[in-house]
């Protein structure tokens, strides 16, 4: 086993990293297959049939029908695309695992600042009491002369 496959098969970075090595070795990968590209994945799947267990597919309607497929290699295969693959972890079971989403909004009443954190605390309120009582006092000094 090479240096960059002991890395790829540690690394907690390889987790939903694309699997750019061909041929592809054995592992969990799942991959969008637009519908004009469905033949020749399908031409792919045939001629590799032995050693690529299907273990999921999803239709999803669009401009572009796509097919996500989650499969399995049991040996290396030569890979034809479409794409490049995705390493599937074991939690992926469908499309929905694979989504990007962003993090929810924040409740919009956790935004609403505490009136009490600008309400200055007494040392604050004595040093500009203090402040203001030394510059009048050195105008008043000053006026004097």
């Amino acid at each position: 086993m090479s240096f960059s496959e002991v890395f790829a098969f540690l690394s907690p970075a390889s987790v939903g990293a694309l699997e750019r090595r061909n041929p592809l070795p054995p592992g969990r990968y799942w991959v969008d297959v637009p519908d004009p590209k469905a033949a020749a994945f399908e031409a792919w799947r045939s001629r590799n049939g032995a050693s690529i267990i299907v273990e999921a597919t999803e239709r999803r309607e669009g401009d572009v029908p796509v097919t996500w497929t989650l499969f399995r290699t049991t040996a290396p295969v030569p890979w034809e695309g479409p794409g490049i693959p995705t390493i599937a972890t074991a939690d992926v079971k469908s499309a929905e695992d694979t989504a990007q989403r962003p993090a929810p909004e924040p409740d919009p009443l956790t935004k609403i600042p505490n009136p009490a954190d600008f309400v200055p605390s007494s040392r604050t309120i004595a040093l500009a009491v203090g402040g203001v009582a030394l510059v009048v006092g050195l105008v008043f000094l000053a006026g004097r002369h």
